[in-house]
């Protein structure tokens, strides 16, 4: 996805909620390899605050990849004891960059874009997981710390919602 893609859902969200969005673009793979897109979504969330934004006035959220990046941006504030968002939101993201969760399995017969079958080719992995350090870099986003996370959401593959 790209702002390009999203640009219409997230002006009606935006609409509906009587707020402003801000779609940023970040680095791709697989052009740019891991850590590039966290990095580009930290450096926009770094623009925010010193621009004034208070971290409070923040909804932070995405689709797929956008959402681990929302949900990877607040684990790494939480991480720092930093300001947390207001909220995030995500519509099915990509969470697990190692691919080998139980939902890859238990819902591989109703996930028509990223089936396990398809996440588990190596060329996929090793452009999520990237190497860093000249070692692996597994999953960044790892587990939520538990002190002082942000509001949670998240929509998964129909009809299943949940919150954190």
């Amino acid at each position: 996805g790209s702002p390009d893609t999203h640009a219409a859902m997230v002006a009606r969200l935006a609409m509906c909620c009587g707020l402003r969005a801000i779609l940023p673009r970040y680095r791709l793979a697989p052009e740019s390899v891991f850590p590039a897109a966290p990095q580009d979504v930290r450096a926009v969330w770094d623009a925010l605050i010193s621009g004034g934004i208070a971290p409070d006035d923040i909804i932070l959220g995405g689709d797929s990849a956008g959402g681990a990046l929302a949900f990877g941006l607040v684990a790494s504030l939480s991480a720092e004891r930093a300001a947390q968002p207001r909220a995030v939101f995500g519509f099915s993201p990509l969470a697990d960059l190692t691919f080998s969760g139980d939902s890859f399995a238990t819902n591989a017969a109703r996930d028509v874009l990223l089936p396990a079958d398809r996440a588990a080719v190596r060329p996929i992995r090793r452009r999520t997981t990237g190497v860093v350090n000249g070692g692996r870099y597994r999953n960044p986003f790892g587990r939520f710390a538990q002190v002082g996370c942000a509001s949670a959401r998240w929509r998964c593959g129909g009809n299943v919602d949940r919150a954190a």
